[in-house]
């Protein structure tokens, strides 16, 4: 009897490794990547007295000499607003998701094509807010024509008052110039990535880029999964400067980028953006779904979240 057990066990456990007891998975793209935002505001004089706005422009030239943990406790020293976002983006075929860590604990952005519904999960909470695309592009183009119409009505206002944009660091009501970024010389390894740098540089903004060329699959698979989702971050998503970038070198996978964003009322930011890892593999398509016992919530259920109510 006992042999007879033995001998079906081979048979049972062959069985639970079919596909159809395996958790369904799908091919996607992973990066792990790193957002700090280094901060200074005319209006936050009472808080940094000791911090003028040249200090921004100091340290982005510290980069990337300077090791970004040191930048980082330099710029907290000096007193400036400093925050870190860890983050990881999943691209398959139509479905995303992306993992940040926010002040209230853990969220993930979750999109499916088929469905055409953007989730924001809020893990802690167990708790999630939808929106279908089409409202959010009639909310896009409601707020676009609101902000349009504040825009001129600031330039009437100011009239010879508002910066030209040949003044170099500033904020202009021209548009932002189209020149490519333009290779440099430099050389160097960020990232464990071997890269060249690329500057662009335009009214009040600075727009540096080291980018490689030594993984060609995982850069196409980047930019394909960009342009398949696209439309999900709205039209201002392609007319920003990385997406200029990536358009202008599509061989080339940003690796760190630094932007320097200055505006005529003070306030200065310094943002660098650091792909940690980026690979192909196999991910369960559980996670591209909301965990069922998660309840819906409303926009104001979230606003009060971030508020710590």
């Amino acid at each position: 009897m006992l042999l007879k057990s033995f001998s079906i066990f081979p048979i049972m456990l062959a069985s639970f490794l079919l596909p159809e007891f395996l958790a369904a998975q799908t091919t996607a793209l992973v990066i792990r990547q790193r957002n700090v935002e280094i901060r200074y505001d005319m209006s936050d004089t009472l808080a940094l007295p000791a911090a003028p706005a040249s200090d921004i422009a100091a340290l982005r030239a510290l980069l990337p000499e300077m090791p970004l943990t040191e930048l980082i406790a330099l710029a907290e020293k000096r007193g400036l607003e400093v925050s870190i976002n860890n983050s990881k983006a999943i691209f398959a075929d139509e479905q995303f998701r992306l993992d940040m860590q926010a002040p209230f604990g853990r969220t993930s952005l979750i999109f499916t094509r088929s469905d055409s519904v953007l989730y924001n999960v809020l893990w802690p909470q167990k708790r999630y807010i939808a929106q279908s695309m089409r409202y959010r592009r009639k909310l896009r183009q409601s707020v676009s024509g609101g902000l349009d119409s504040l825009r001129t009505l600031v330039e009437r206002l100011q009239g010879d008052d508002m910066e030209t944009a040949e003044q170099p660091g500033l904020l202009s009501h021209k548009p932002e110039s189209t020149v490519s970024h333009v290779r440099m010389q430099d050389e160097r390894h960020v990232n464990g990535f071997s890269c060249s740098r690329f500057e662009k540089n335009s009214p009040g903004l600075q727009h540096t880029v080291w980018a490689t060329r030594d993984v060609p699959g995982l850069t196409q698979d980047l930019h394909l999964a960009a342009d398949r989702f696209s439309d999900v971050f709205g039209a201002r998503a392609g007319k920003t400067a990385s997406a200029r970038f990536r358009h202008d070198w599509p061989d080339w996978l940003p690796v760190r980028t630094v932007a320097l964003q200055t505006r005529r009322s003070g306030q200065a930011i310094l943002i660098v953006e650091d792909v940690l890892s980026i690979r192909k593999t196999q991910v369960a398509d559980s996670m591209f779904a909301v965990p069922a016992d998660f309840r819906e919530a409303s926009f104001f259920d979230l606003l009060n979240t971030n508020m710590g109510k």
